[in-house]
């Protein structure tokens, strides 16, 4: 089993993989597999269901969800097995009905190959979207796409072409706003011998109607521009890419570059506009967006420089970059790596991979809250998790209170034995001192952790775990909510100290005092029957100093 991925459906999580279960002998034919995560953390379908079995092999699924119901599509070779021609399958899958999966259906399935299935839902249905070469003689590589309805029916009765100039238009992204799609790929049509590619794009209606129907070109500077990636921003859209326009044929510079698309599907910005600018490689950028800007993050480096940094720079909704040429999150002699962000609404948190406390390979997780005015806290960067082994690959969520990040830990300072670790950090930044989180150590090494949160606001960590040769698809359900937290500290007139104790409504807490932080007593029990529930502590005045703490009781 591998390539998990997983979408919230409804209060729940469907996890969809591939599943080599069925394979002939030697001929390792993936299936696509799925089982739902409950909100209480059980696994309603513990032997997975088949999405699709169909003979000839399947994989590289996706999945979008509205509500209670998704749609998973996948790359399928059952009208051409044993080949690499594939064609494009769906299936609706519904949290509530019977059976839970529907069945399956044909995208496309032309002649040659379709690939690369990814979607958006713009609330009334999906759009799929993939590269395809049914026109490989003539135009080489195209952009298609299909629409569905939240049940999976078709609502365009045959693919339809979003861009099928000459030459290749490959890596596809589509983001929605407004009921609209944005859909943005590489192209190679200006290009000498097809060598070099640009950004273009084309918007589409709600009704499906390609608005751009060859696609109309966001940038094309000369060089590589190449591996777009797209969020609303504001009545907008923002696109970024990977820009390699000051490159020469003897030395390759990457910087960083946007242009927005009006909700209309009018090129903004017709010349692009440098987001990051300077000497060094700017690579890998993230994006993500509240309603007024955007936060671009990227792994860069600077003349002279022998290690990168993780840097950003703010996008304004009318397209200003409030932040030349990017600011690092955090100044150090050390490297700084796979950056992730995710917005919340009125800021940003990054994470990333640090090394600056490790003596060999071995890098730990840093984080830093950034504001919509630029400001970083704390200004050095925020340790996580500094470990004795490896700590790398962070990946983060926020359900609106917290964020979870999550990471593949070293077991035991080894490095190539890994746990997948993690902890509550809080929207200003500050992370619940001592709590680590061990979301999963029970197999023989783990990797590739993903967090999705869920409606009710607990998150979903799956990753991969390593077992008897293979890799086997892995889930766990975190609820910060119900780790207690304790704030808002008073003396009351009658002389006691009251604190709130923060957690899970329902849950019971033992409630604990020490005078040095050693010897733990346990002073009373509190039944959180409100969100925050006050506890006072009637002996507080008596020793001359006292620490609380809350633990969660069975």
């Amino acid at each position: 089993m591998t390539n998990p991925t997983a979408a919230p459906l409804g209060g729940d999580f469907l996890v969809v993989w591939q599943d080599y279960r069925g394979s002939p002998t030697n001929d390792f034919e993936a299936t696509v597999y799925g089982a739902r995560v409950l909100g209480d953390g059980s696994v309603a379908d513990p032997n997975g269901v088949a999405i699709s079995s169909a003979l000839g092999g399947q994989g590289t699924a996706a999945v979008g969800t509205h509500g209670r119901d998704a749609i998973v599509v996948w790359q399928d070779f059952r009208n051409n097995p044993r080949t690499t021609l594939a064609d494009i399958f769906g299936a609706p899958v519904s949290a509530t009905g019977t059976p839970m999966v529907a069945p399956d259906f044909e995208v496309s399935t032309v002649a040659n190959t379709e690939s690369s299935p990814t979607s958006a839902g713009n609330g009334t249905n999906f759009l799929v979207v993939w590269a395809d070469n049914r026109n490989a003689p003539v135009t080489a590589t195209d952009i298609y796409g299909m629409r569905l309805d939240q049940a999976g029916g078709l609502v365009d009765t045959v693919p339809f072409p979003i861009c099928a100039a000459t030459n290749d238009q490959a890596h596809p992204a589509v983001a929605a706003q407004g009921g609209n799609w944005l859909v943005v790929w590489s192209d190679w049509r200006l290009s000498t011998n097809a060598i070099h590619s640009d950004i273009f794009g084309s918007l589409l209606g709600p009704t499906g109607l390609v608005l751009q129907p060859e696609g109309i070109p966001i940038c094309t500077a000369v060089n590589d521009q190449d591996l777009p990636a797209a969020a609303a921003l504001g009545t907008n859209f923002l696109v970024v890419w990977q820009d390699g326009r000051r490159s020469s044929p003897t030395a390759t510079q990457i910087d960083i570059y946007g242009a927005r698309v009006s909700g209309n599907g009018n090129v903004l910005d017709a010349a692009a506009f440098p987001i990051c600018r300077n000497s060094g490689q700017q690579t890998s950028p993230a994006i993500a967006a509240n309603d007024s800007q955007a936060l671009v993050v990227w792994t860069g480096g600077r003349s002279g420089a022998t290690v990168n940094q993780v840097r950003f720079a703010r996008v304004a909704t009318d397209g200003t970059v409030l932040d030349t040429n990017g600011i690092p999150i955090c100044s150090t002699s050390a490297p700084q790596t796979a950056p992730a962000v995710v917005a919340n609404g009125q800021g940003y948190f990054v994470v990333w991979a640090d090394w600056r406390a490790s003596a060999a390979n071995a890098p730990d997780i840093y984080g830093a809250w950034v504001g919509t005015n630029g400001a970083v806290s704390p200004a050095g960067g925020l340790p996580i998790r500094i470990g004795v082994g490896i700590q790398t690959t962070p990946t983060v969520a926020f359900n609106g209170l917290d964020y979870l990040v999550a990471w593949q830990e070293a077991l035991a300072g080894l490095t190539n034995l890994f746990s997948i670790a993690g902890t509550r950090v809080g929207s200003d930044g500050t992370v619940s001192a001592g709590l680590l989180l061990n979301i999963d150590s029970a197999g023989t090494s783990y990797s590739a952790p993903v967090v999705r949160v869920g409606a009710d606001g607990r998150f979903l960590v799956v990753s991969q775990r390593a077992q008897f040769g293979s890799a086997r698809t892995v889930a766990n359900l975190v609820d910060l909510q119900v780790i207690p937290r304790l704030d808002a500290p008073a003396w009351l007139p009658n002389g006691q100290f009251q604190f709130q104790v923060h957690g899970a409504v329902g849950e019971r807490y033992a409630i604990q005092a020490s005078d040095a932080l050693t010897n733990w007593i346990q002073i009373g029990t509190i039944t959180n029957l409100v969100n925050p529930a006050p506890f006072a502590d009637p002996a507080a005045s008596q020793p001359p100093r006292r620490f609380y703490r809350a633990l969660l009781l069975p």
